[in-house]
């Protein structure tokens, strides 16, 4: 059973190789709690990707809800042109 299920899941990728990024709650005496999203990728040469990973913080969180709420009209007109293969969007 897994102890934790993060909302992001599968849903936030590696700028810097594409992969999917891994969650991971941690602590300490200045942040509290808190959340990291982590790159753990490696190349077929072994070598691993050099993103290390963020905290997701407020800033992240409010850019990720103005993200959201602001969706781009180009994707919208693209949703009501094509209608019933959106349902799910």
């Amino acid at each position: 059973m897994r102890k934790s299920i993060f909302p992001l899941s599968g849903l936030l990728y590696c700028e810097k190789c594409g992969s999917r990024m891994r969650f991971r709650v941690g602590e300490n005496k200045k942040q509290g709690q808190h959340w990291s999203a982590l790159c753990y990728h490696q190349y077929k040469d072994g070598s691993k990707c050099e993103q290390r990973g963020k905290v997701m913080d407020a800033d992240f969180f409010n850019v990720l809800y103005d993200r959201i709420i602001h969706v781009d009209p180009n994707i919208l007109r693209e949703i009501e042109m094509h209608g019933s293969r959106y349902n799910d969007t």
